[in-house]
């Protein structure tokens, strides 16, 4: 069974998670629509589980390829890694900003593109054009340098950054990437991480209301966002029975029960039947 196949459960999730960041991002008028899609309104204001989701699949998805290869695979290939990250991301966002710009002049005319304004987010004032083409071609500052009309592709260039960091590591310090010791870092880092920000900007509060640019970038880089793309690696690492996550994160009950689902995702139906798991799935 191939790849694509296999991995039917998590394309899925994917699509789940795109579901809740797009209805997150609409202008629907909900007031004005019948009572029985109430419920449609809780989940259209679920966007940060979208995100959360789409983390926990990226590092799962993009560890897995590697896990399941373990030391037979030798050196971590850097490049390739790399090419392929390029060739699924970059062609398909630059067709995607010109078509966008233009639905956006069609939409509110070219005014609305030729003054929009560039603001830095973290300073005041205006950045120079350039600055912002230069953003749009590399996309990886993107959660930095939020772009005119795409700001939501914040979460594109954490990817990037999230991708050079386990690339970086895998290459070089593998060790650091031990599962246990990664999870507990990422989540030190993610509680410390807004704390420090709280002594640096006094009267800043997470996720408040009226919040400023500025302040809304600091919960989009990556000390703040790395745990959830930590636990997908940590699970993928666990799939390929390269190790065992800690009891505390997932008690053996649960392990048993998730194994099914897990094989779904990753395994032929054959190997399925062969799991020495009992417990059903719930």
């Amino acid at each position: 069974m191939g790849a694509r196949q296999r991995l039917r459960g998590v394309d899925a999730l994917r699509f789940t998670a795109a579901c809740l960041v797009l209805l997150t991002h609409t202008s629907a008028p909900w007031a004005a629509w019948p009572r029985w899609t109430a419920p449609l309104h809780w989940i259209a204001a679920d966007g940060g589980t979208g995100v959360t989701l789409f983390l926990v699949l990226s590092g799962f998805s993009i560890h897995l390829r590697w896990a399941e290869r373990g030391e037979e695979g030798g050196a971590f290939p850097v490049v390739a890694f790399w090419r392929r990250r390029f060739l699924r991301l970059y062609p398909t966002f630059w067709l995607a900003v010109p078509f966008c710009l233009t639905l956006t002049v069609l939409a509110d005319g070219v005014s609305t593109v030729a003054h929009a304004p560039r603001g830095w987010g973290w300073v005041h004032g205006q950045m120079p054009l350039w600055t912002q083409v230069l953003a749009f071609a590399l996309l990886v500052p993107a959660n930095v340098i939020p772009l005119v009309h795409f700001e939501r592709a914040w979460s594109l260039g954490l990817e990037e950054q999230l991708y050079a960091v386990y690339s970086a590591a895998q290459r070089w310090r593998s060790e650091l990437l031990r599962p246990r010791g990664l999870l507990v870092t990422a989540a030190l880092v993610a509680t410390l991480f807004p704390l420090a920000v709280m002594l640096v900007l006094p009267g800043w509060v997470p996720f408040a209301d009226g919040a400023t640019p500025r302040e809304q970038l600091l919960l989009v880089q990556v000390p703040a966002l790395a745990l959830p793309w930590a636990l997908g690696y940590a699970l993928a690492e666990q799939r390929a029975g390269r190790t065992r996550l800690p009891s505390v994160l997932l008690p053996r009950r649960m392990s048993c029960r998730l194994s099914e689902p897990l094989s779904r995702l990753t395994r032929s139906s054959a190997s399925i039947s062969s799991m020495s798991c009992t417990t059903p799935a719930p």
